[in-house]
């Protein structure tokens, strides 16, 4: 019971001091809606209000190309949070809620020859969970039309990376099937269409939780962030971009070098050492085992 007691304690306290965090960082006019609130999201102005400003506080955490490692929303356009409505093949009217930003263009400066573009997406009246949309998703999904993009969909996803050949690799989900781009000089971005591309579609590597920690790596070997961004991704401790049993076998195997007086690199050290205490034993190699056996529950 006391164990309990002291998880809910953390809990609250985690809750408060993210608030708090809310209040210094977050500009008062985010989530604030301007307009004629559409019917199916009437009547939920808070909670959409609420979950807009905590979509902007997490994208705040995302590392960019700024001298202080922030990511830059810009300012927001005079419109605010406002409706944007558009019609598919089959006279279905789409509609999300949507705040602009002048800036975003974090990792992919002039993609497609468009100006910067970020902006908090809602499309669920259910959940009112916002979507954060920058760099090539974002410039993908609007110059297609937004709600009236037929070849994409709406966004399902937060945009995340993984390493693939030692190139980073964005993907973001939609309804009509993902986004694909590979980073570099010059970007590579392709759509996969589930419907178009029939039975040699391939699924997209899945994110992490959403709304996790940055550096929180899936199943899948992806984050939320992009991985040069990142000092390393931590229980990837043989380097190749996922977290799997064969990095516990590699975590063993430094083990048995410490045993013979062979201490890890900085790099191992960062990627192996799960337990806070800044070295590696006996106590890493369970708590990546305990990440191994979570992710297959």
């Amino acid at each position: 019971m006391k164990k309990l007691t002291t998880a809910v304690l953390s809990a609250l306290l985690a809750v408060c001091m993210a608030c708090t965090a809310w209040a210094a960082d977050v500009p008062a006019n985010v989530g604030v809606f301007m307009g004629e609130m559409p019917a199916a999201f009437q009547g939920k102005e808070a909670i959409l209000e609420q979950n807009c400003k905590k979509a902007y506080a997490w994208a705040l955490q995302l590392h960019a190309q700024e001298e202080d490692g922030s990511f830059r929303f810009g300012e927001s356009s005079g419109t605010l949070l406002h409706a944007w409505y558009g019609m598919d093949m089959e006279e279905v009217v789409n509609v999300l809620l949507c705040q602009d930003f002048s800036g975003g263009n974090s990792t992919a400066p002039g993609a497609f020859g468009t100006g910067s573009w970020a902006a908090l997406v809602c499309v669920d009246p259910e959940t009112c969970e916002f979507i954060v949309l920058r760099d090539t998703p974002a410039e993908y999904f609007s110059l297609g039309g937004g709600p009236l993009n037929l070849q994409t969909g709406m966004p399902t996803t937060n945009q995340y990376w993984r390493m693939e050949d030692g190139i980073p690799v964005l993907y973001q989900q939609f309804e009509n099937g993902y986004l694909r781009a590979e980073e570099g000089k010059s970007w590579f971005a392709e759509f996969h269409n589930k419907t178009a591309e029939g039975t040699v579609y391939v699924e997209p590597p899945q994110p992490p939780t959403a709304y996790g920690p940055i550096d929180e790596v899936s199943a899948d070997g992806c984050t939320w962030e992009n991985p040069l961004y990142l000092d390393s991704l931590r229980g990837d401790v043989n380097g190749d971009g996922r977290v799997d049993i064969q990095d516990v076998m590699a975590l063993c195997k430094i083990l048995a070098c410490i045993n013979t007086n062979i201490q890890p690199d900085a790099d191992q050290l960062s990627r192996g050492n799960l337990d806070g205490d800044d070295s590696i034993s006996i106590g890493d190699v369970m708590a990546l085992c305990r990440i191994l056996a979570q992710r297959a529950a």
